[in-house]
């Protein structure tokens, strides 16, 4: 059984396998929360930690709260408030993020597939001008299954008002498995593309991991 896991694993990074030679390794660890008030209506909250330098500093956090609601089978919407941090050397920054959310969901034949457009609002408490970022992510997850556990992939693309055009692409893989009912965790891989100050590109890695909750 383990074996064939880790085959399956493998599988699933094999076409990220070259991306990873450059750039600083992280983490990222989600801790994500959903609780249905009624069959419309829904509360959620995002917390999540990232460490940088090889996964030996911790580097940003942030978390978040909002209402959602489901217009029908295949989409909600949401508003949430968000407060982030940032520590890019010494000292820690912070900003507000209020966002919202517009998410389709379906499934073709056991192959669920989902697409989330996100405005969100920067207002910065330091010397930085404030924005507006546009951000579209995909996933698919696959229904190949073993024990539970099942292969993803995701992308999700950021476009800055300020900076006119495409400034930071993700591009991941991993597996899910579902725990119970109301319990999921994630564990994967993401190639992050950003663009620097010189408008040069360059490339992070990350370990992702989450844990998510819906009651």
């Amino acid at each position: 059984m383990k074996k064939r896991i880790l085959t399956l694993l493998a599988a699933t990074l094999i076409p990220f396998a070259g991306v990873g030679k450059e750039g600083d390794w992280g983490s990222v660890s989600d801790f994500i929360v959903s609780y249905n008030m009624t069959p419309k209506w829904f509360l959620f909250s995002r917390s999540q930690v990232q460490l940088n330098a090889d996964i030996s500093t911790l580097y940003l956090g942030l978390i978040d709260a909002g209402l959602g609601y489901r217009i029908n089978a295949n989409w909600n919407v949401g508003a949430a408030y968000r407060r982030f941090w940032v520590r890019p050397r010494d000292e820690w920054l912070a900003d507000n993020r209020p966002l919202i959310d517009l998410t389709w969901s379906d499934t073709f034949k056991q192959t669920k597939v989902s697409n989330r457009s996100r405005v969100e609002f920067h207002f910065y408490e330091y010397d930085k001008d404030d924005d507006i970022r546009f951000r579209n992510a995909t996933r698919v997850v696959f229904p190949w299954d073993i024990v539970g556990i099942k292969p993803y992939v995701d992308e999700e693309f950021f476009i800055s008002h300020n900076a006119g055009t495409l400034n930071m692409n993700w591009l991941g893989a991993g597996l899910t498995y579902k725990v119970a009912d109301s319990m999921s965790l994630r564990l994967g891989y993401r190639w992050v593309t950003l663009r620097l100050k010189d408008h040069s590109w360059g490339n992070r890695n990350a370990l992702t991991t989450a844990l998510v909750l819906t009651f």
